[in-house]
């Protein structure tokens, strides 16, 4: 189960990486960040440590990676609405 800050962590995460995903602008930088982030989470040391806490990195095109974020923030805004939870 995951604490309340676990979530609150996970939840800024994803508005980052959705904010980060709107900012990059033109197809060639996105391509280029995607490649480079996609190599450092194939490293031995990332994927060791992503398992570790039981998880896994998917390497990702950024159209995918764009799908993925609307789907989890679609998600976790249903399981936030519906918990009734507030910003402080």
């Amino acid at each position: 189960m995951l604490a309340a800050e676990d979530l609150e962590d996970a939840l800024a995460s994803v508005a980052v990486l959705n904010a980060i995903g709107q900012l990059l602008g033109p197809f060639e930088r996105r391509r280029k960040l995607n490649k480079e982030i996609n190599a450092g989470l194939a490293g031995p040391k990332i994927k060791t440590q992503l398992a570790n806490l039981g998880s896994a990195a998917l390497a990702l095109s950024p159209t995918d990676f764009g799908k993925l974020i609307a789907a989890e923030t679609e998600k976790w805004a249903k399981v936030i609405m519906f918990a009734g939870i507030r910003p402080d």
